[in-house]
């Protein structure tokens, strides 16, 4: 394997959607919080949520605040559906097929990994306990790292960079198009 990933030391695995079955959830959670204020998710356009994969989080409580017209900070709005979230990924999370494989093989072949996200430490924790992954990985990128979500590149730039790596090293494994942008932008395979 080594041979034909050439200068490739590390791996960077994207979170949501990739490594965890997540994007359901995170609808979900989003539904109690506006509801709060009177709204539906599901009155949110498709086409702007599609916009929203990849995004940190603070930044989709500002665009579904702005879209609503509703009185509070994006701050105190995120909060809120992270304590949800916490809770339905320790109820519901399932895993991707083929995560653990793809984790053994790596691992295997002396790949180093690192996780690259927008999202929050905190659910990303409650999925690698419930797992039991955390230990694959030796680098954690999440939203508390970077100032830009996906697409900029500076989550996969963070990740190389304490990873002690040029970006051209690091393989990342994305589901998404605004991370398959970031992790081009980056100069990451």
């Amino acid at each position: 394997m080594e041979q034909r990933l050439g200068k490739i030391k590390a791996v960077i695995y994207d979170f949501d959607d990739l490594m965890v079955n997540s994007h359901p959830l995170h609808i979900k959670s989003w539904q109690p919080v506006l509801a709060r204020y009177g709204k539906n998710i599901l009155d949110f356009p498709k086409e702007r949520e599609k916009n929203t994969i990849g995004k940190r989080g603070i930044e989709v409580s500002e665009e579904l605040i702005n879209y609503f017209n509703i009185d509070t900070t994006p701050k105190e709005f995120y909060e809120e559906k992270v304590s949800i979230i916490i809770e339905l990924f320790k109820k519901e999370l399932q895993l991707m097929p083929g995560l653990k494989h793809s984790l053994e093989i790596f691992k295997q072949n002396n790949f180093r990994m690192a996780i690259g996200s927008s999202g929050s430490m905190d659910y990303i924790n409650v999925g690698l306990n419930k797992f039991d992954i955390k230990d694959y990985f030796e680098v954690f990128v999440s939203a508390k790292d970077v100032t830009k979500g996906k697409p900029d590149p500076e989550p996969y730039l963070v990740a190389a960079n304490k990873l002690g790596l040029r970006p051209e090293e690091c393989l990342v494994l994305e589901d998404a198009e605004k991370g398959i942008e970031s992790a081009k932008a980056a100069g990451c395979k």
